[in-house]
């Protein structure tokens, strides 16, 4: 049986008379990686906040495997570690110490301690001190100290800030492994909408803070593609009926079109023979379309 890590039900909060969030509910179960999209302002890190119990809520209930917050505060943050905002360290220690005293407090055998840092990279640097780190090493270093514990529902609010590629890679094979193989839930924020695409099993919309969708990322046999034609109206008219072209229409002064996959070749094939000049062809990733239709673009 799928057990519930995290349930959030008909929260709101409200700060300086301006509703932040507004009666929001969702579920996350255990092995679950859920992305928390939205535009800035939207709610995404008040939300993070009011479950970690940084603040409180004005109403509703949030209960963290199976523990209310509230009434059993405790043992409900017991169960989970989470990244909000900056990584809180200790600056002028060094990652080691830092490490050390968290593994400390919370009993950890030290070749986990060990393994951790080896696993994220900081090996090389553990011994330096933290107010020398780069932004994306204190959110290496952050997260070995949340894993610590093997929580069972991590937190982490935008965590590829300050990376490379190559470490917003291993950070998304290191988030993947612990959800799927440790069983842990992940709540995960982040601008960078192909990184949730690749690593997400479902994204959570908000807006305004409110949820105003929400979808599975089960990986589609549709692939949308956004193009600049001269003539756009005249575009759509052609496509109508094709029986590959899933969604037509007229975006920005091109197109955005969704297709069966590995039909690109006839797309462009039925438009040129038609006379229509292609300017621009370019892949969209369906989660940034669904980001578009649902916010717009400024």
């Amino acid at each position: 049986m799928i057990m519930e890590i995290l349930n959030v039900s008909h929260v709101s909060k409200t700060i300086k008379k301006r509703e932040i969030i507004k009666d929001i509910s969702f579920s996350i179960n255990e092995g679950e990686i859920v992305g928390f999209v939205g535009p800035n302002g939207a709610g995404k890190t008040t939300t993070m906040k009011l479950i970690t119990n940084l603040i409180s809520c004005d109403a509703g209930n949030i209960t963290v495997c199976g523990h209310d917050l509230e009434a059993e505060r405790e043992n409900a943050l017991e169960c989970l570690s989470a990244i909000v905002e900056t990584p809180g360290l200790y600056a002028n220690l060094s990652g080691k110490d830092n490490v050390e005293f968290f593994r400390k407090l919370r009993n950890v055998d030290k070749k986990e301690a060990d393994r951790l840092i080896e696993t994220l990279g900081m090996k090389e640097r553990i011994t330096d001190k933290v107010k020398k780190y780069s932004l994306g090493m204190k959110q290496r270093l952050a997260l070995i100290i949340c894993l610590l514990s093997n929580p069972k529902l991590l937190i982490l609010d935008e965590p590829t800030n300050g990376l490379d590629p190559t470490g917003t890679i291993e950070l998304r094979n290191i988030i993947y492994e612990q959800a799927h193989h440790q069983q842990m839930a992940v709540l995960i924020s982040s601008h960078i909408l192909d990184e949730l695409e690749k690593i997400c099993d479902r994204i959570i919309f908000i807006k305004d803070g409110e949820i105003v969708s929400a979808k599975s990322c089960e990986r589609s046999d549709v692939q949308v593609i956004q193009l600049k034609v001269d003539e756009p109206e005249l575009a759509v008219k052609i496509l109508d009926g094709c029986d590959y072209v899933r969604r037509c229409k007229v975006h920005d002064g091109g197109l955005i079109v969704e297709i069966d996959q590995d039909r690109l070749n006839d797309l462009i094939v039925r438009l040129t023979s038609q006379a229509v000049t292609l300017r621009h062809i370019e892949t969209v990733q369906s989660l940034e379309q669904d980001y578009i239709d649902l916010f717009g673009v400024e």
